[in-house]
């Protein structure tokens, strides 16, 4: 069976600033996929930039969270549905717990999202989510829901994530190991859809941090691991 390096840039329609830099690794060959948030500050903006590079690997970044929490940032994320269960008054909440009582509400709400870029006339190759606030999660999460809203709307596959439990702030360390990752792998699996073996996940830092050859070495000692 054939491997894939994918390198995907999600976030993609926040802010001119993201789209200027994911417009410039793209056309650099630094990254090969992105992942838009439709609704984002940004968005009509980063269409035009994957209609004008034509861009093939498109995925959804579904967003229910919000980091940028000040009423006047132009960063901030809000609902298209506008759900009482979801918002924080205007805008999403920084942090999300799914349940009973909110899933169908999340379910409408990434329907939304998923339309529009649709609509957007976009081929979309990929669900994925922000803050990792849908999946991985603490349980129950949204991972099947996902599935679902992919066969229903004809989206190939779903991003998952590996490095996890470095990442316990977040989330719990879900699918962080060996069996845990396959049967997420599984779920996915059994509605016929694709998913990543592994994820590396890129940090911030400096851009020094980001040479071709820091790159190389960071992404060599997570294939050792």
């Amino acid at each position: 069976m054939s491997k894939y390096l994918i390198i995907n840039a999600d976030d993609f329609g926040i802010s001119h600033e993201e789209n200027m830099a994911v417009s410039e690794l793209y056309q650099e060959g630094k990254i090969t996929s992105v992942s838009v948030m439709a609704g984002a500050h940004a968005y009509e903006e980063a269409v035009d930039i994957i209609k004008k590079l034509h861009m093939d690997s498109v995925g959804v970044h579904l967003y229910v969270t919000s980091e940028y929490q000040k009423e006047d940032c132009i960063y901030k994320l809000s609902g298209m549905t506008c759900s009482d269960k979801l918002l924080n008054g205007e805008i999403f909440p920084p942090k999300f717990t799914l349940s009973e009582d909110n899933v169908l509400a999340v379910c409408d709400e990434s329907k939304a999202q998923i339309e529009k870029v649709i609509g957007s006339g976009i081929n979309i190759s990929h669900l994925d989510n922000h803050m990792y606030a849908l999946w991985p999660a603490k349980q129950p999460d949204f991972l099947e829901h996902a599935c679902k809203l992919c066969v229903e709307y004809k989206i190939p596959a779903i991003r998952l994530c590996a490095k996890i439990k470095e990442q316990d702030k977040y989330f719990s360390p879900v699918y962080s190991g060996r069996i845990n990752r396959l049967y997420a792998r599984s779920i996915i699996g059994s509605y016929s859809l694709k998913s990543s073996d592994y994820v590396f996940l890129m940090s911030q830092g400096r851009d020094s941090d980001f040479s071709d050859d820091a790159m190389l070495h960071n992404f060599r000692n997570f294939l050792e691991r």
